[in-house]
């Protein structure tokens, strides 16, 4: 079974637990984290995964830097699907032998922060612009413990080429416990990282996100691989 690989260069993965060990296994990996990343529940839990080696056999999935806004969302209830390896259940250490995949529905900021807070009436915000929420009318469909990192994304058309297309619109972070009610798992907004993201994938080792975090030898390991400087 042949799973995407999360990213334009197929040397940057999102998600690593989707791809095979032959991909995950390689010892030579840059793990390189968003700079205003503290810890999941503060926001900015995005990082990339810069391989030495290219990843053969896979299909790239698009990204979808566009911005949802919260009337868009409630008005049209967008389906995603997630992805991963995560456990079965919460409270059971038990993981699938084969990758598991569900159909969810995106949440309003609105409606989130309405399940998340239990401060709202004194307007307090307990999800940032760079998250969003996804789950299902009763919340009996969630990711788990083991999914974080892994996409959410959406099939559609591709306007070029006419063909059914996967688009990466989230990341899998957090959330309270798995498939609990009125608690619906929570995910990175792509859209929120867009010159984060671009600058990595555009840009490579010009990249200042790249060439602030990298020490010198990495840089030059990286120039022979798929991630190249700009000419």
């Amino acid at each position: 079974m042949k799973t995407a690989c999360f990213g334009k260069s197929s040397s940057t993965i999102w998600g690593c637990r989707l791809l095979f060990s032959s991909v995950c296994g390689f010892s030579d990996r840059h793990y390189l984290r968003h700079p205003d990343f503290r810890s999941v529940g503060d926001g900015n839990d995005i990082a990339f995964i810069l391989l030495d080696e290219a990843v053969d056999d896979i299909t790239p999935v698009n990204i979808d830097w566009r911005e949802m806004t919260d009337d868009e969302v409630e008005s049209t209830k967008p389906v995603v699907n997630a992805c991963g390896w995560g456990r079965m259940k919460a409270r059971e250490d038990v993981y699938p032998k084969r990758l598991q995949c569900t159909q969810l529905n995106l949440l309003s900021g609105r409606l989130c922060n309405d399940l998340y807070n239990p401060y709202k009436e004194l307007g307090l915000i307990s999800h940032s612009d760079s998250e969003l929420c996804a789950s299902v009318s009763d919340y009996k469909k969630d990711t788990c413990y083991g999914d974080s990192g892994g996409p959410l994304f959406q099939i559609r058309m591709n306007s070029q080429t006419s063909k059914m297309e996967a688009y990466l619109v989230a990341i899998v972070s957090h959330g309270d416990r798995c498939a609990k009610r009125e608690k619906p798992g929570v995910y990175v907004r792509l859209s929120h990282f867009e010159h984060f993201g671009r600058c990595i994938l555009e840009d490579g080792l010009e990249c200042d996100y790249v060439s602030n975090f990298l020490t010198k030898h990495q840089k030059n390991k990286l120039k022979g691989g798929f991630l190249r400087a700009s000419p």
